[in-house]
């Protein structure tokens, strides 16, 4: 279920993020407590993650799936070539000023927004 719905829609832009370790621990944090859910493990039995993994299946983490799409996308980057122009990538803002309409944003090859 959690390969279905869940990771689909966090993974969505995942390419383009720039992790740091405090997001690299909330994400498998969120990785972890969606496990529990879906075995329906409570915190109070004291399971490490392994066997909340264990009893889950062991489906795939999602700091390994980040990073192998990260070098998936920058091998696409890698190989645009000279001739093209730097990629733009259609996003939404946080808080925009002009009521919530898409913004162009620049994006240098190798980085994110």
């Amino acid at each position: 279920m959690e390969l279905v719905y869940i990771q689909p829609i966090l993974l969505y832009g995942s390419e383009t993020w720039a992790l740091t370790q405090a997001l690299e621990d909330r994400i498998a944090a969120f990785d972890n407590t969606c496990l529990r859910r879906i075995v329906r493990i409570p915190y109070t039995a004291h399971a490490t993650t392994a066997e909340v993994r264990l009893r889950a299946g062991s489906p795939l983490q999602l700091l390994p799936l980040i990073q192998t799409r990260r070098l998936r996308f920058f091998g696409h980057v890698a190989r645009m070539g000279d001739s093209q122009d730097t990629p733009y990538i259609r996003r939404f803002a946080g808080y925009p000023r002009t009521g919530g309409a898409a913004q162009d944003v620049h994006v240098a090859p190798g980085y994110g927004p």
